[in-house]
């Protein structure tokens, strides 16, 4: 009875990691939603991670470069990387390897503004910026750039 299960709940995780990636971590936790025993989802995650399917640090990388491209800062991602259940001694490592967002962060900038550098487009603005995960340091250093130019 025990094996049939543990062989039922690979087969589940093999199909959820068809639909996407995942970490272990949230593989375990959408594993034991869907009903399955903590222990048959601790095995089955393990039996991916020695088949090389999961990896959490190549899925932290993944995970920071997807949002990294679409205009997010380091802020947002770390938020991501935890709600997806990435281990924190893969997120420096996958931060690290992000390129600098200067050009993205005054593109967002200008969008925002759109022409128009009244007190309240510029708050608007640098508001949107730090909800995208930007650091104030970052925004103001982006606003000095844009009043320099």
């Amino acid at each position: 009875m025990r094996e049939e299960s543990f062989e039922a709940c690979k087969k589940r995780a093999m199909r959820m990691l068809n639909a996407r990636d995942m970490s272990a971590g949230e593989m375990r936790a959408r594993l034991c939603e869907k009903g399955e025993t903590e222990a048959d989802a601790g095995a089955s995650v393990d039996w991916l991670c020695a088949l090389g399917l999961i990896n959490d640090e190549v899925y932290a990388e993944k995970v920071a470069r997807h949002y990294a491209q679409k205009g997010f800062g380091k802020v947002r991602i770390l938020q991501e990387l935890r709600r997806r259940k990435v281990p924190e001694a893969y997120w420096d490592n996958a931060l690290g390897e992000l390129p600098e967002s200067d050009e993205t962060i005054d593109r967002l900038l200008r969008q925002r503004l759109c022409g128009a550098y009244d007190r309240g487009s510029v708050k608007k603005a640098t508001d949107a910026l730090a909800r995208r995960g930007y650091t104030w340091p970052e925004i103001k250093a982006a606003v000095e750039r844009m009043n320099d130019a």
